[in-house]
């Protein structure tokens, strides 16, 4: 979702964006409710600004930093820090916000927020306005927009930048700077930006906004949903009745998940995505796409994955819906699972854990494939498998292999031992 306003505006939806595997937004949505004084309001108004220094400070005690005696050796690890940056449409609300913090920090006089507001940090906080703002990224960004009401109510349509060619850019760098969580603050609303200047800034502005308010859910264009097929729309029937919370069309752009379904004790956890051999899948280009690219790169963000065949759906629902049932216990569960793939090669898939169980096994690098013990091979298999995170076919799980024993190639006879180590695998 942090994409996808740039995706669907900027990029004509060919960014092929996957799904995270929570349902809580990176998106937020702060609407301050302000009565101007004067038309300098329009620029920045102090409403605004106290909110978006609200933010800033919530977001610092967070951090949990203790400040550290400057007479030990205690170092605070940056990496433990989420990191902030606050990006202001227009240079006049972007001084507003920094004199206000100032002000508030020195009447705060809280020494544990230093380390976060030190300037010589790895990655600091910053407050900047749209031009200046490029190259920068943060975890977290919180956008200030700053364009208020005049004393009668009404929104001037001047929004400086924006209102320029390329004003759309601007605004595009702005909201792609977020990592992990982007905040929107403004004390207008989509329904005030006018946007018939005919410039793309203004309409991007207008978008931005709506997709603020929706919490990352609406990109401004229409028809972006298609409505569930029949076919669909009874898998979705057959799920639910067996007491299954489904979410259909899950995700933002071009790719969504057909059914996405929740953990049943923590509703913002989603935990498992099915997939059906309906539209969407056969509008992918390649049966790889289809059958394995799709699946690995789900699996790689946190997904467990689960398909339904509509021939097989059509002969027995209830049976088809059951197995959907247990996949989502299983995923729960962490049970681990072999699965068989379409082609004669294995995919080898562990559980949802993400340590290893298993201490990698000590094999030297370069040297002869038949001097290594065969049983040290399978130990090394057995270790590449067990991230949790990985689906590996046969011959990428020999790929794996091959680099942590250091070749360069597989040749006939390394190809050979992997097969008899895979065997004894599979035997076993």
């Amino acid at each position: 979702r942090l994409i996808a306003l740039s995706n669907a505006h900027m990029y004509d939806g060919s960014l092929i964006t996957f799904p995270g595997s929570m349902q809580e937004s990176p998106i937020s949505w702060h609407y301050v409710d302000h009565t101007p004084n004067d038309d300098s309001e329009t620029r920045s108004n102090h409403s605004e600004v106290n909110k978006v220094v609200d933010l800033i400070l919530e977001h610092a005690n967070q951090q949990e930093i203790a400040s550290p005696d400057t007479h030990s050796d205690e170092v605070v690890d940056e990496d433990e820090i989420e990191t902030l940056g606050v990006v202001a449409f227009g240079q006049y609300h972007a001084s507003a916000i920094e004199d206000a913090l100032h002000s508030r920090l020195r009447d705060l006089n809280d020494e544990s927020l230093d380390f976060f507001f030190d300037p010589e940090r790895r990655e600091p906080f910053f407050v900047k306005n749209l031009e200046r703002v490029q190259g920068d990224e943060r975890d977290c960004i919180v956008l200030s927009v700053g364009y208020g009401k005049n004393p009668d109510g009404n929104v001037p349509q001047f929004f400086g930048p924006i209102n320029e060619e390329g004003g759309e850019r601007r605004i595009n760098v702005a909201a792609s700077r977020a990592r992990s969580k982007m905040t929107v603050v403004s004390s207008i609303t989509e329904s005030d930006v006018t946007a018939q200047s005919g410039k793309k800034g203004p309409k991007l502005l207008k978008a931005l906004l709506g997709f603020a308010k929706s919490l990352g859910n609406d990109v401004g264009l229409h028809g972006e949903h298609a409505p569930l097929n029949p076919f669909e729309l009874q898998v979705k029937l057959e799920l639910e009745q067996l007491g299954l919370n489904v979410i259909p069309q899950y995700g933002v752009g071009k790719y969504r998940i057909d059914f996405a379904l929740t953990d049943s004790e923590d509703s913002n956890r989603l935990v498992l995505a099915v997939e059906s051999d309906g539209a969407s899948y056969h509008s992918s280009q390649t049966a790889r796409d289809r059958d394995r690219l799709r699946q690995q790169v789900l699996e790689d963000k946190g997904w467990r994955f689960c398909r339904i065949w509509s021939t097989d759906f059509f002969r027995n629902p209830r049976a088809e819906a059951r197995k959907v049932q247990e996949a989502l216990r299983r995923a729960l569960a962490g049970e681990e699972e072999l699965v068989e793939s379409q082609s004669d090669s294995m995919v080898w898939r562990q559980g949802t854990s993400t340590r290893r169980r298993t201490a990698k096994p000590t094999l030297q690098k370069g040297v002869p494939v038949d001097r290594h013990d065969i049983q040290q091979l399978v130990a090394l298999a057995r270790w590449l498998t067990q991230d949790g995170q990985k689906l590996l076919t046969d011959e990428e799980l020999k790929d794996a292999m091959r680099d942590e024993l250091g070749y360069r190639h597989r040749g006939a006879r390394i190809n050979r031992t992997f097969d008899q180590v895979i065997q004894i695998i599979r035997a076993s």
